[in-house]
């Protein structure tokens, strides 16, 4: 997450990366297989907002 987060030139709390972590995973599971950049991107602008 923290690298994902770096190369989009994001910052986190510790919680938030916890958020996007679970989101991320859920939303991977839900799709069944990993996530493209964009996805991650969205899911990590909804929770940092």
């Amino acid at each position: 997450i923290s690298d994902w987060l770096k190369k989009l030139g994001m910052t986190a709390t510790e919680d938030q990366k916890r958020d996007i972590l679970a989101a991320v995973k859920a939303k991977a599971y839900e799709v069944s297989r990993l996530l493209n950049e964009e996805e991650f991107k969205e899911i990590a602008e909804s929770i940092i907002k």
